[in-house]
């Protein structure tokens, strides 16, 4: 007879580290949600309203490549305090994202009357959501208001109190990224290009998101 070699108390003892390994990764995705043990090099969470809801996420997603997710936490008609910002309170927690890219306010601009006052309210939550955010060690795209005088007049001048402030950078989350969206408007700055409006003077055309997706994608790289 041979020499007991100890071979089959190894394998086993490996076989079973393995599966321990396996319990403790199956666990933790139980506890934390399934999409915190997905990786992506990018993993984007577009918060906004109906300028959300169309196809620049989706176009933002296939210029980042294979190693990208997008979601979506966007409602048409929301304001920048409402459910949709709240869902991405819970992406933070939930589902770990990268990034996340803010584009909304303008309903809040539309149903106001005054620049300072509104434009103020606003920038009060966009300061509510950056916290969250740095509590969450994310980094954060803030898209400027692009122009949409053409679909209303009035309201417009709170557009553009919350891009100045947002050109200042008044904010104390870093690193932050702005995108600016002028490249949208015409020559006069107030109203979309022709090409990129989807017909109302507001939303983008699927020329003008892919504009916009591109401006972000370039941000995000």
């Amino acid at each position: 007879m041979g020499g007991y070699s100890g071979r089959g108390v190894h394998h086993f003892g490996e076989c079973k580290m393995r599966f321990l390994l396996c319990c403790l990764i199956a666990s933790c995705c139980f506890l934390c949600g399934a999409d915190m043990c997905e990786y992506r090099e990018y993993r984007i969470a577009c918060a906004g309203d109906s300028l959300t809801t169309g196809n620049y996420p989706k176009i933002l997603e296939k210029l980042l490549g294979d190693n990208a997710e997008v979601r979506v936490y966007a409602r048409q008609g929301r304001s920048i305090s409402s459910v949709n910002l709240d869902e991405v309170y819970y992406a933070l927690r939930r589902w770990n994202p990268t990034h996340v890219v803010v584009y909304a306010g303008i309903n809040d601009c539309l149903m106001g009357h005054h620049h300072t006052e509104n434009s103020a309210w606003i920038i009060e939550h966009i300061e509510n959501l950056i916290y969250e955010i740095q509590e969450a060690n994310v980094e954060a795209v803030f898209v400027k208001h692009h122009p949409w005088a053409g679909y209303r007049e009035y309201g417009y001048d709170c557009s553009l109190g919350v891009n100045e402030w947002l050109d200042g950078e008044r904010f104390a989350y870093d690193p932050a990224t702005v995108v600016e969206t002028s490249s949208l408007g015409g020559p006069f700055g107030r109203r979309l290009k022709k090409e990129y409006d989807a017909g109302d003077g507001l939303h983008l055309s699927y020329e003008g998101e892919k504009v916009l997706a591109q401006l972000i994608a370039e941000a995000i790289k």
